[in-house]
């Protein structure tokens, strides 16, 4: 029953019942009812309520392959339908098997293929594979995302990820950043899980120097079979039989749509094959194979164009042509005569794809870029260097991203030039503000008009800070990583006035900024905290409650930039908000995998959960037994090692420190003080390794008489140097292992055997100043103070002449 509960009665016997199975007691959580409800909620298991329960992910980015409108929806001839991709009409392409080799090995496939190869069906075939269920396979097309979306598909994918789900990342040409980051998330997260991804993307000239270079990647190339292939499923489509298409006749068609007739080579561009073999479908009916390029225009003249003439639609359409050359979407604004709309286009050709900004805005796109160049040659009309002009002045934004496009493609001066003048007058006579429909959008053409001198400082500060717009993407901002990437350019440019306004909004109770606030990571809440002014408050204004439900339920971080965070919050006096997400990442680090854990990170995060000794116990337990523990304590460098330890033995309870305390650990202590240092190495460098013996002493570690020492009493006291903090009441963590080094080699009988005094009263005057952390910590330096009042007693702290 939803409402039922466990009883402190019936706890004891189901575990017992559950543990007689042979199930670890350590292991058995009882959750049933309001409290299983309650745990299914939290964002890891939404892989299992969608598997299980059918009850999908609020996605904003990607969509399920197979109920999306992309797919079910008539796409003309460019596209097979539904019914041809389950009825087996449609050619698997060559690359297929290669596929799905690299899936099943590596979990990940990257494949590359020029424009109009067939990638989008390699994505819908692997999709429909008859060993998939179609609500596991989650698909998102970077070029229908606006831009800056990149870290809602990042956020996104943690969702989906679960046993037997297919990733398609498409376009990813479009940002190799954003690609690259999505597989680095997989590889940390959904590799282990068993998700599978696959990368779609353009043949780029700088792969070599790409983030995704790495990937070994597959090649996908259209040729004779592709062809054929588009042949039999327009004739077919027309319930006609298939003509044959003999090699000699592939081989023609493939120098004319694919510059070469050789197979290895050849690289079809489909979307004018298409539209040339629809044209000429009846002769190829007949037996007359010819084909010219000048069919593909006359067919999609005849069956876009014509049929449009005198319709305000048309208008549009060549507006979406204009703009398919840079992979730009159109919004309604950008529409010449938004009011004809696509309609047509859309519900009658099927080869207008439809999208929404983050804002919610309607966006419109060709269904595929090469289908505009043909458009262009087909449309004697149109003045596409009008079109762009005309586009840049309604939104200089766009007009950025054609400039710069231009210049990728090396265009000629008449091209740029044109583009150029349209977007100086589109920044001289409107409001820059306005043309923005993202925060990125909003940086780049703030950027652009204080670099080439539009505006001044001053005056663009003003403009953004009393601009509707600027309210207006606050309070669609569900995530927080673009509105941080233009806070921080707005800080470092000196923007004050649009950083309060900022700032204002997010402390609104109201707002749904606020809101977007407990809801995102402690990454980037501090990532935004540091962009706004000190004086705004954001951090004071966080009702911790609140704060650390919405921590409770996170999902797993990259820990070095969740410590980077924690210690930004402790160093900036507000601490207390650190604990859960703290607690929340450590309790997680047990499913990350092993080679993204680092001891020094997990060392921080028990320092600032304030967890209890069993959680933190559970988790080096699990590193202990993998044998990760023993790896880092042989291999990793001796200052990550060391770093470690002290935080551990402060805050560590008995059960944590019998994991901590492996035989590894003493073996390299003991190395590390019988190796010598290596010449011209410095001094707070070569202390690392008495610095490691104060770590593993305080944690409770002990030496004994035979470990060898090879450090001479000179060389301890050059190390003591290269540890000293000019502040006066400033000591540093080493500082205390070093001491704590010292104290252990001293209870042994080895050296060194004396230390300058006027150090050892520095120290003592300090650290018996300092507020111990924790008991533990207050125990470890009622010792040490103890043990240095004697030294000064008995000489061993010796006044230097």
């Amino acid at each position: 029953m939803p409402n039922s509960r466990l009883t402190a009665k019936d706890i004891p016997s189901w575990t017992d019942k559950f543990a007689a199975l042979g199930i670890p007691r350590g292991r058995i959580t009882l959750l049933i009812g309001l409290d299983l409800v309650a745990e299914l909620e939290k964002p890891e298991y939404a892989g299992a309520r969608h598997r299980h329960l059918g009850i999908p992910p609020n996605l904003r980015t990607f969509e399920l392959l197979g109920t999306s409108d992309i797919f079910h929806r008539p796409l003309g001839s460019f596209e097979p339908n539904a019914e041809e991709y389950t009825s087996g009409n449609v050619r698997a392409p060559a690359a297929l098997l290669e596929v799905e080799a690299a899936l099943a090995a590596e979990g990940v496939a990257l494949v590359r293929g020029f424009g109009a190869a067939g990638k989008t069906t390699l994505a819908r075939l692997m999709a429909l594979k008859n060993d998939r269920a179609p609500k596991s396979v989650w698909y998102v097309d970077l070029s229908s995302q606006p831009a800056g979306s990149g870290s809602d598909i990042l956020n996104e994918l943690v969702e989906i990820v679960a046993p037997g789900v297919l990733v398609i990342i498409d376009n990813i040409h479009l940002d190799e950043v954003i690609a690259a980051r999505l597989e680095r998330l997989w590889r940390s997260i959904g590799k282990t899980l068993g998700t599978q991804l696959l990368l779609l993307g353009r043949t780029i000239s700088s792969a070599a120097e790409s983030p995704l270079a790495p990937l070994p990647a597959i090649e996908l190339r259209a040729g004779y079979e592709e062809m054929r292939a588009v042949v039999n499923r327009l004739a077919r489509r027309g319930m006609h039989s298939p003509p044959t298409v003999s090699d000699q006749v592939a081989a023609k068609w493939a120098k004319i749509f694919g510059n070469t007739a050789r197979p290895s080579e050849v690289a079809v561009d489909l979307i004018a094959f298409t539209a040339a073999v629809e044209q000429r479908l009846p002769e190829l009916l007949r037996g007359d194979m010819r084909l010219n390029p000048s069919d593909a225009v006359k067919g999609v003249r005849a069956r876009y164009l014509e049929p449009l003439a005198g319709d305000e639609e048309l208008t549009n359409l060549a507006r979406l042509a204009a703009l398919s050359e840079f992979e730009i979407e159109a919004t309604d604004d950008l529409l010449p005569v938004p009011l004809a709309g696509l309609r047509r286009s859309t519900d009658e050709f099927g080869i207008i794809l439809h999208g929404r900004t983050g804002a919610g805005r309607h966006t419109y796109r060709l269904i595929h870029a090469a289908l505009g160049e043909i458009l262009v040659s087909a449309g004697p009309s149109l003045d596409r260097s009008a079109e762009l002009c005309a586009i840049t002045e309604r939104s200089p934004a766009a007009g950025l991203r054609i400039l710069a496009g231009l210049r990728r493609m090396d265009a000629s001066a008449a091209r740029i030039q044109p583009v150029e003048a349209a977007l100086a007058e589109a920044f001289a006579g409107r409001y820059l503000a306005a043309s923005a429909s993202t925060f990125d959008e909003l940086r780049v053409l703030s950027r652009y008009a204080i670099t080439n001198q539009r505006k001044t400082q001053a005056e663009l500060d003003a403009e953004i800070a009393r601009s509707l717009r600027l309210g207006e993407l606050l309070a669609s901002a569900r995530t927080l990583p673009a509105l941080n990437n233009f806070a921080s350019w707005a800080m470092k440019l000196g923007l004050r006035e649009t950083l309060a306004v900022i700032g204002a909004h997010a402390l609104d109770p109201a707002s749904a900024l606020n809101e977007t606030l407990y809801h995102s990571t402690i990454i980037d809440v501090c990532n935004l905290a540091r962009a706004l002014e000190p004086g705004i408050g954001l951090l004071e204004a966080i009702d911790h409650a609140r704060w650390a439900k919405h921590q409770a339920q996170a999902s797993p971080l990259p820990i070095g930039e969740v410590v980077a965070a924690i210690s930004y919050l402790a160093n900036s006096g507000h601490g207390a908000l650190a604990v859960a997400p703290a607690h929340r990442q450590l309790m997680l680090a047990g499913e990350r995998p092993l080679h993204e854990c680092d001891i020094s990170h997990l060392s921080q995060l028990v320092r600032q959960s304030h967890c209890e000794d069993r959680e933190s116990a559970a988790i080096f337990a699990h590193f202990a037994h993998s044998g990760w523990l023993d790896r880092v304590y042989r291999d990793n460098a001796v200052g990550q090692v060391t770093g470690a330890l002290l935080p551990l033995a402060n805050h560590a309870g008995e059960e944590t420190r019998a994991h901590l305390l492996q035989c590894s650990i003493d073996e390299r202590v003991r190395r590390e003080l019988s190796t010598s240092r290596p010449p011209n190495q410095a001094a707070k460098y070569a202390a690392r390794g008495i610095c490691l013996l104060g770590g593993y002493y305080a944690l409770g570690g002990r030496i004994d008489s035979r470990t060898r020492v090879v450090h001479s009493t000179e060389d301890v006291v050059w190390m003591l140097s290269g540890l000293q903090i000019k502040r006066p009441l400033a000591l540093g963590m080493y500082q205390i292992q070093f001491w704590l080094g010292l104290m252990a080699l001293h209870k042994i009988g080895t050296g060194p055997y004396w230390m300058p005094l006027e150090a050892g009263e520095e120290f003592l005057r300090k650290f018996a100043a300092s507020t111990a952390p924790t008991e533990s910590a207050a125990r470890i330096q009622k010792v040490l103070c103890a043990w240095l009042v004697e030294r000064k007693k008995d000489g061993w702290l010796k006044e230097m002449g």
